[in-house]
């Protein structure tokens, strides 16, 4: 495949002052510090496993990566930079609203973070003591008064779906007023394993969960719904995600953390404990085949509204995309789950709505070839 673009770095930082009802993210409570033997561990990974190369995202996540004490975070990016070649950076560092003072924002840009991503969920009390999150409305709104001070570039995350419905629509017009340049909104999953997924909770239906997201396309249609969960100003789309959604080569460090490099997945254990005693332990290697390679990033454009070019999987692949996918591409657009024009393959509302019914037509049509 004769097609390269810069890399995205991921760094995975589990640990939460308290642990959200929701949460199937790999996870650890922390009362105190980060403790330093996990940051030995994260560096000695990086330090050994990295291969290198040019990258133009950093994106640390969680957890709650702003727990990071100011020397373990210049630490851990020491590493990095010895590592890779960082270009016209994005790099974005997810917070917590109470983590949010005006010491952490300095530390924090002098470390050359220039994008936020905080974790507001909800403006209403009783939703965000629902949801187990640590912070209140108050404190979230401070926050983001402090966030939008001092960058250009931030993402404010929304959760819906939690009781009462009805404080949604408070909370995207709250959110609005802040003016934030990205927005991510995702319907909250009530996942097995989780004190939310195995309680007796109430689980509205899929009409219920759809009339919420068409409410949240309503409220941000100023926005560039770009993404099926993310909405932006113009020039202010996550490039990070941007990479997994075209399914792009990333590295990947920290516990339960994916990467995809020269057509292999590779997945660290998820136990922060067994992370921290053999940082170098890969869960998974998996070599994807070339046609996995091409199903999964056709299947990931698909939750992108610009879509697929030709160009773009030609210049990728050196191959056609109707020579595999042609006849479930058309059948996908007589279906109306997606649109043809100029040479573009792009979803349609449908296609946004019913995602997963798109990727399954696509993954049954080569099982069936």
């Amino acid at each position: 495949m004769n097609f390269s673009s810069p890399l995205g770095v991921y760094v995975h930082i589990p640990y939460c002052r308290s642990i959200c009802g929701y949460c199937d993210f790999v996870h650890d409570p922390c009362s105190g510090c980060i403790p330093h033997e996990f940051v030995d561990s994260l560096i000695h990974e990086i330090r050994i496993t990295a291969r290198g190369g040019q990258a133009d995202t950093l994106f640390f996540g969680g957890g709650t990566p702003s727990l990071l004490s100011e020397r373990d975070l210049h630490f851990i990016l020491n590493a990095l930079h010895d590592k890779y070649s960082f270009t016209d950076l994005e790099f974005t560092l997810e917070a917590n609203p109470d983590d949010v003072t005006a010491e952490k924002i300095r530390i924090w840009k002098s470390c050359g973070v220039n994008r936020i991503s905080l974790g507001v969920q909800s403006f209403s009390d009783r939703t965000l003591r629902y949801l187990g999150r640590r912070h209140d409305a108050d404190s979230a709104r401070k926050a983001l008064g402090l966030v939008s001070d001092n960058f250009e570039n931030w993402n404010l995350d929304l959760i819906y779906g939690a009781p009462r419905l009805c404080d949604w629509k408070d909370t995207l017009f709250r959110a609005l007023s802040f003016k934030p340049p990205h927005i991510a909104a995702y319907a909250l999953g009530l996942v097995a394993g989780t004190p939310l997924g195995d309680g007796d909770e109430k689980r509205y239906e899929d009409l219920t969960i759809l009339r919420l997201y068409r409410r949240c396309e309503d409220v941000l249609r100023a926005y560039d719904h770009y993404e099926i969960s993310n909405f932006a100003k113009a020039g202010k789309q996550s490039r990070h995600n941007l990479k997994y959604w075209r399914n792009e080569e990333h590295d990947a460090f920290g516990p339960g953390a994916y990467a995809l490099r020269e057509g292999s997945r590779l997945q660290n254990t998820p136990f922060t404990d067994s992370y921290i005693a053999d940082p170098l332990h890969k869960m998974e290697t998996q070599k994807l085949s070339v046609l996995q390679l091409k199903l999964e990033t056709l299947i990931q454009h698909m939750r992108l509204r610009e879509g697929i070019s030709e160009a773009y999987f030609f210049q990728r692949f050196q191959e056609d995309i109707s020579v595999l996918f042609g006849k479930v591409l058309q059948k996908l657009v007589e279906d109306r789950f997606i649109r043809y024009n100029d040479g573009v393959y792009y979803p349609t509302r449908k296609g946004f709505y019913l995602n997963d019914s798109l990727a399954l037509a696509l993954v049954l049509a080569i099982q069936n070839n």
